[in-house]
């Protein structure tokens, strides 16, 4: 739109992929860091495991089955 030359248009490209990661590279630290106050117990881990396996099933469950209800 703008009739920039490659080098411009790839370096404005990475500027605004490197800002949009860097704010999800802050979020998932601060997930991780509070989550790492939160698992002081081995009870909490496996529980978060269960859920987690049994979340990713019945997701694959329902992508083989019925994939109409995702879209």
């Amino acid at each position: 739109m703008h009739d920039l030359s490659p080098i411009a248009h790839y370096s404005y490209l990475a500027v605004y992929i490197l800002v949009f990661l860097l704010d999800d590279a802050l979020i998932f630290l601060f997930a991780m860091i509070s989550l790492r106050a939160v698992t002081a117990t081995g009870r909490f881990s496996r529980i978060s495991h269960l859920f987690g396996g049994i979340l990713l099933l019945v997701l694959g469950a329902v992508l083989m089955l019925r994939p109409e209800l995702l879209g």
